[in-house]
């Protein structure tokens, strides 16, 4: 058997309750990502199986142009590799 593994990291360039809350919710449950790349391109990630917050930091630096704020990684495991969508699915899925 063949499985896909599919993994993307979200940075936050701050730091928030707001956003320390959410992320502790992700991190309960599993979760479907979409996001667009570069080449204008929409993925979905853990459509079947959905991703799970594999890696967390919050951190704050020292100097001005140390970033204050999270990484996160989120895993997922699919038996087909990851679908491409249209941008009006994305923006249903979004809103």
């Amino acid at each position: 058997t063949t499985w896909y593994q599919q993994e993307v990291k979200i940075i936050m360039n701050k730091l928030s309750a707001r956003l320390s809350y959410e992320f502790d919710q992700m991190a309960k449950s599993k979760v479907i990502v979409t996001f667009r790349d570069m080449n204008d391109v929409y993925w979905l990630f853990g459509y079947e199986f959905g991703c799970d917050v594999t890696a967390m930091t919050a951190g704050t630096g020292t100097a001005r142009g140390d970033r204050n704020g999270y990484e996160a990684t989120l895993t997922g495991k699919e038996k087909i590799s990851a679908p491409t969508i249209s941008s009006a699915i994305y923006a249903t899925l979004v809103s």
